[in-house]
């Protein structure tokens, strides 16, 4: 294909242009719950999205798992789908969930199948020594989730503070380094 550019000033503000233009990534959003905090949750993502978008990021709520769908939901024009089948829930391809059912059950179980990794880990396991033994482990002292971190040979397990230590304990399963470490509440900044 030949493309002849008659107006070279034209063609340069063009390239300009568009090398300042962001094209977002699309980020697909989960949402355990559609009550109050998830309904405030969706509605925001949608206000959001225009401002984000300028800045890479596009939030979409793809699919919101309720426990009923026969209720009216004024949050229901910003997501996607809304369902109360759990399979049909975690069938959805998402980047993020979002748990905002309150409460401890179901949300519980439902935030530690989401940590389940379906893709990487059944192939990287083998390569870890022990890992299924550290992971039940961590799972039996309380974690609410562990797999394999990045690439690895890193295994993390998330829990709460109050189990860390048993579980730190726990996973020291073979010729390991185990350390606790708190999330980073600050995020990405300049170092």
């Amino acid at each position: 294909m030949t493309t002849t550019v008659l107006d070279a000033a034209a063609s340069a503000a063009a390239v300009a242009e568009s090398a300042t233009r962001c094209i977002p990534a699309t980020c697909r959003i989960g949402l355990l719950g559609l009550g109050n905090v998830g309904s405030a949750f969706a509605r925001h993502a949608r206000d959001s999205a225009t401002h984000l978008s300028a800045r890479g990021f596009a939030p979409v709520v793809c699919i919101a798992l309720v426990r009923t769908t026969s209720k009216p939901r004024a949050a229901a024009a910003f997501v996607k789908t809304i369902t109360s089948d759990v399979d049909a829930f975690f069938a959805e391809p998402v980047d993020v969930i979002v748990e905002a059912l309150g409460g401890v059950d179901p949300a519980y179980a439902l935030v530690r199948r989401a940590l389940e990794d379906l893709y990487a880990e059944p192939r990287r396991a083998p390569l870890i020594p022990h890992f299924d033994d550290i992971k039940r482990a961590a799972l039996d002292a309380g974690a609410f989730g562990c797999s394999i971190s990045g690439s690895g040979p890193t295994i993390f397990a998330i829990t709460d503070q109050a189990t860390a230590e048993r579980c730190a304990e726990a996973m020291t399963i073979g010729e390991c380094e185990v350390r606790v470490a708190s999330i980073d509440r600050q995020g990405a900044r300049p170092v």
